[in-house]
């Protein structure tokens, strides 16, 4: 069997935009890892790239989900406790507490009919119904982008692939940090678990088909 061109995977009909965590407390010049010292620069550089792919999704009638780490103490575990306290944080002073400015949107709004799934962990599909909703939708690849390139939107991306769907990692819209942890995730994806491409080429895919 050959292997599926690009466009082929990431044709609108069945395929989903997941747009990862892009909120305050990841991205904001006073968000909570802004305020610990993390130099969130090149994350609100990517932003306006994540932008453009978005509308062009949208205009494309590609499905379009968007994540969000939405902590509470009811879902804090001695383990996820255990970590937070290792970092140097606390429950009180954590990145995304639910109903917080930090946790709301960072220059991306969910439209209307755009599911919101509200996370716990780094990987979306972990107790959410992200999964449900896909496979509701007929999805066959997701398309994956937002922040942090190699922390929440490798681990989803990683559950995408072991849950069977094709995965595209939009590398210019993804954002972290440390461009070594960018550089190391997309090889990473490209050589185990999906397909690596830029914002311009999936655009001129879904700009064809809108």
């Amino acid at each position: 069997m050959p292997a599926l061109t690009l466009a082929e995977k990431i044709d609108p009909a069945s395929t989903v935009l997941l747009v990862v965590d892009m909120q305050n407390d990841y991205i904001h010049p006073k968000g909570n890892l802004a305020s610990k010292g993390v130099d969130t620069s090149s994350v609100i550089e990517m932003v306006p790239t994540l932008q453009a792919l978005l509308a062009t999704a949208r205009e494309a009638g590609v499905h379009v989900i968007h994540t969000r780490n939405w902590h509470r103490p009811a879902t804090d575990s001695s383990a996820w406790v255990d970590r937070l306290v290792r970092m140097g944080g606390s429950q009180d002073h954590r990145a995304a507490i639910a109903g917080s400015w930090g946790s709301e949107w960072y220059e991306v709004e969910p439209l209307p009919g755009e599911e919101v799934i509200n996370k716990f962990r780094y990987d979306a599909f972990l107790g959410t119904n992200l999964e449900f909703l896909l496979r509701a939708r007929g999805i066959r690849t997701v398309v994956i982008c937002g922040t942090a390139t190699n922390v929440c939107v490798e681990s989803t991306a990683r559950a995408a692939h072991m849950r069977d769907f094709h995965l595209v990692m939009v590398g210019d819209a993804c954002g972290t940090a440390s461009a070594a942890a960018q550089d190391a995730t997309l090889a990473n994806i490209a050589s185990n678990f999906g397909e690596v491409a830029s914002t311009a080429r999936v655009r001129g895919i879904w700009g064809a088909t809108a």
